[in-house]
């Protein structure tokens, strides 16, 4: 139990660092009005942190890693929608963390557990 809570722990730590480490490297606020480069950007960025935390949120459980991965974009999910109900404005990159980069987490999980599958395999 400690594993799996410490896995999805790190999964959402690291995710939540990514985002804020784009953020800073951009010098933009998820507030500022984006331009469609700024976002596409955004999107590929957010694409891969998903799916490298739940990766690695799977890598650290060593077992179920879908489910992991699942518990994680939950976390991610609920996180992201409290901060959308909080937001004095629309905001963007919320809307973006629960409906595409949330799920990559699940992605992220899936390709752990196939990886490790095929090492059993062998």
């Amino acid at each position: 139990m400690g594993r799996s809570v410490g896995s999805v722990f790190a999964g959402y730590v690291l995710f939540a660092l990514s985002s804020v480490a784009s953020l800073l490297i951009s010098g933009r606020t998820p507030e500022a009005n984006p331009t469609p480069i700024f976002i596409t950007v955004c999107i590929v960025y957010g694409i891969a942190a998903g799916i490298l935390a739940g990766w690695v949120t799977g890598r650290l459980a060593g077992r179920a890693e879908t489910a992991h991965g699942i518990i994680l974009a939950a976390v991610i999910t609920i996180v992201a929608l409290a901060s959308y109900l909080f937001a004095s404005s629309f905001r963007w990159s919320e809307m973006l963390t629960m409906f595409v980069f949330a799920p990559m987490a699940v992605v992220g999980g899936v390709w752990r557990e196939s990886q490790r599958g095929r090492q059993m395999a062998r």
